[in-house]
């Protein structure tokens, strides 16, 4: 997941970079747009990353969160 977060971000900044900086065209095109879209999928994965974290763990903290895990009293 952090990797996963790493990746985007560094390719949304080298793709802004790419088509603001070194692109002199003005307007739209479709490198802006694809652009976009890639900081718009950073923006969504980053603020979803603490709440998937749990699943991607392996741990039992996942059933926790969905109220069916055993507690401990339920165990003995």
């Amino acid at each position: 997941m952090i990797l996963g977060c790493a990746v985007l971000l560094t390719d949304a900044g080298a793709n802004a970079y790419a088509n603001y900086v070194l692109d002199v065209r003005p307007g739209i095109t479709a490198g802006r747009v694809g652009q976009a879209v890639i900081t718009f999928l950073t923006l969504v994965l980053c603020a979803a990353a603490p709440r998937l974290w749990p699943w991607l763990r392996g741990s039992r903290s996942r059933w926790r969160i969905l109220g069916r895990g055993r507690s401990k009293a339920q165990v003995s």
